[in-house]
């Protein structure tokens, strides 16, 4: 993992550029009042199980004009986030942006008030 936002409040993140990292590039976990704009995430098509932003258990999110290029999810939303907001997303080569891992073997998991605009999928 390249970085790691945990327990942050109105935090803003803005320009950066993640290459080549191991799984996930960019993590908010346990945070609140998110933006994050402008980054540009880049991993080799080929690169085992690498995914752009993830998103768990953070409230009031917002993910803006992002390029996320990976091998793997471009964006994923999991448990105990709510409030999510995404838009003018690139996201190629790489294959989705999913809300998963949701109540794997009978547990309890909730995502909700989840938003995508403008969104572009290449290489899916």
């Amino acid at each position: 993992m390249a970085v790691m936002i945990d327990w942050c409040r109105g935090m803003r993140m803005r320009g950066l550029r993640v290459q080549n990292a191991h799984q996930m590039h960019v993590t908010v976990s346990r945070s609140r009042d998110m933006r994050v704009a402008r980054l540009r995430i880049e991993a080799p098509e080929d690169s085992p199980n690498t995914d752009g932003i993830h998103v768990a258990e953070s409230t009031a999110v917002t993910i803006q004009r992002c390029h996320i290029g990976t091998s793997n999810g471009c964006i994923s939303i999991i448990n105990g986030s709510f409030g999510v907001k995404m838009w003018d997303i690139d996201c190629g080569p790489g294959h989705d942006i999913s809300i998963g891992s949701l109540g794997k073997g009978g547990a309890f998991a909730a995502v909700a008030d989840v938003a995508l605009d403008s969104a572009r999928i290449s290489h899916a």
